[in-house]
């Protein structure tokens, strides 16, 4: 601290980082139709890699993380499971906050599938002749 004038006092903060944590393990908990590993595919987030120094995607980001929940549910949803639910997510760092950990919690509903596709327009036409 710094006394200052007019009864001020400017104060100096110094903070020290330290080393960045990195996410050691990805786990997807209730997924059946697709191996964990295709679902991984889907996230940018990754654990550390031979390329990861470079991207940097081995570096927990709740934005990151939100983006890729997004494309999972995007991935089951193109695949026709539509009551694909996201249960929970659970991110922990150990004591020496080194290391990150993310679970993911899923439900992946019944899958639909599109058996007949009318066209009333064209069905009506067809009805008329």
């Amino acid at each position: 601290m710094t006394p200052l004038e007019r009864n001020r006092v400017g104060v100096n903060i110094a903070v020290t980082e330290g080393e960045v944590a990195k996410i050691r393990g990805i786990n997807i908990v209730g997924a059946e139709a697709f191996s964990e590993d295709e679902l991984l595919g889907q996230f940018t987030l990754r654990t550390p890699g031979w390329l990861t120094w470079y991207t940097k995607h081995d570096r927990y980001a709740r934005e990151r993380l939100a983006a890729d929940l997004e494309a999972l549910r995007a991935y089951y949803q193109n695949r026709g499971y539509l009551d694909f639910n996201i249960e929970s997510t659970q991110v922990s760092i150990t004591p020496d906050r080194r290391d990150i950990y993310i679970t993911v919690n899923l439900v992946e509903g019944e899958k639909y599938t599109v058996t007949e596709v009318i066209d009333t327009c064209v069905d009506s036409m067809l009805k008329s002749r």
